[in-house]
């Protein structure tokens, strides 16, 4: 609903496009990636158009509960988007306006019922890294080892992997909390072998004109201006080709797209007849609840996932019994017509 304008009230000259640069602006302060950038740009997009392109100034609480509920109830909307849409307005009204007066029940998320997130068993886990290759391959079995995102992986840096500790630095991780989790023994071999072909190309990179770089974390930059082309600082997984940053003309290097992570999972997945909805994320899903079948305790699992809360690990428990359990259908215990029963 709009706000009652006073008539003394002079309407603000915000225009919808500058608060587009300040909720940008302020998203990339806080050390947040440009993919949130990128999504909680879109949903004030979304909140506007959906609004008649109203400024938020003049919109009130009901407002912004009739928005959620029509994100809440669009069935096309997957659960992490209606949650990704509402996250997106509390920051902007907590961040970018904060002297507008929106009261905290509107931001609810109780989107809809549980859904179960999607898990593979040991043996489907196993028939997928066995159609895998390469980086995607390695990246797949540390997405499964150590319960990282997707981004989170690719965003390793050299310096972030501990081959002595047996542990990965997580530093551009959701929320813009840092983590620690575990190298799994069984990947080092591989992982290592491959930071040395990264070391060649990034040796190649240096021999090329303003060659050698990659962008750096928020903040790093002003501490140290050659950091990034210092060895330390190059990605894990980086991509293969380099391209020109314009602001300052430097030849840098991204690391690897997700896209290509996506594709090669779901084209195995596809190769080994797994029926289940299956991305790189369920790799996730599955360490957790892998490790929670064989008796890890649920405050350890928080941590090596990065949540904030401990209601959100939770989810993992029902999955985790489902597996676990194997209740035998009655079904099961008759016996044939023979009177021979039916082999297990």
């Amino acid at each position: 609903m709009r706000r009652t304008k006073n008539e003394h009230e002079t309407p603000p000259k915000t225009s919808n496009q500058t608060l587009s640069r300040r909720l940008g602006d302020m998203i990339l302060r806080r050390g947040m990636s440009r993919k949130t950038q990128r999504a909680y740009l879109y949903w004030l997009h979304r909140y506007l158009a959906f609004h008649g392109d109203e400024h938020p100034s003049q919109l009130d609480t009901d407002a912004v509960k009739l928005f959620i509920s029509h994100v809440v109830t669009e069935r096309e909307l997957a659960t992490a988007s209606k949650h990704q849409a509402i996250a997106a307005l509390k920051f902007l009204y907590a961040q970018v306006l904060p002297s507008i007066a929106v009261e905290a029940d509107s931001f609810s998320r109780d989107c809809e019922a549980y859904q179960a997130p999607s898990v593979l068993t040991r043996a489907e886990i196993s028939a997928v890294l066995a159609r895998l290759s390469g980086i995607p391959r390695i990246v797949a079995m540390l997405l499964y080892g150590s319960g990282m995102r997707l981004s989170e992986c690719l965003n390793l840096r050299i310096q972030d992997v501990n081959e002595r500790e047996d542990t990965i630095y997580i530093r551009a991780a959701h929320g813009n909390d840092e983590r620690v989790t575990l190298l799994p023994a069984r990947i080092k071999t591989a992982l290592v072998h491959h930071i040395r072909q990264t070391a060649l190309v990034h040796q190649q990179d240096l021999l090329t004109p303003r060659g050698g770089w990659v962008a750096l974390p928020t903040g790093i930059t002003t501490q140290a201006r050659s950091a990034g082309r210092h060895w330390l600082w190059q990605w894990v997984f980086p991509a293969s080709r380099t391209h020109i940053h314009q602001p300052s003309q430097q030849c840098r290097r991204h690391h690897l797209s997700e896209h290509v992570i996506h594709l090669a999972v779901d084209e195995a997945a596809r190769e080994a007849g797994i029926t289940k909805q299956v991305s790189a994320h369920t790799l996730r899903h599955s360490f957790a609840t892998h490790l929670l079948m064989h008796g890890s305790d649920m405050r350890s699992i928080q941590s090596l996932l990065g949540h904030k809360h401990l209601r959100t690990t939770t989810n993992y428990v029902r999955a985790a019994k489902l597996l676990r359990c194997r209740i035998r259908s009655p079904l099961d215990s008759f016996c044939d017509i023979n009177g021979d029963s039916e082999s297990e």
